[in-house]
C-alpha cells in the first residue's frame, strides 16, 4: 500500500551514509573553480606578451 513517500526515495543505509571525503570534494571543487579565474587572466597575459614579441 502507499504509504506517502515514492519507492525509489527509499535508501539503503549504506548509500544514505555520506562519503568522508565529500566535505574535501567540495572544498577542492571550490578552490578550482576560485583558482582558474587567475589561471585565465595570467595566460591571456603571457600569450599577449608573447605575440607582442614575435611582432
Amino acid at each position: 500500500m502507499f504509504d506517502g513517500i515514492p519507492a525509489q526515495w527509499h535508501k539503503a543505509p549504506e548509500q544514505a551514509r555520506r562519503s568522508p571525503n565529500e566535505a574535501a570534494y567540495v572544498f577542492l571543487s571550490i578552490m578550482l573553480a576560485v583558482l582558474s579565474v587567475p589561471a585565465v587572466f595570467l595566460g591571456w597575459a603571457i600569450f599577449l606578451s608573447v605575440g607582442l614579441m614575435l611582432q
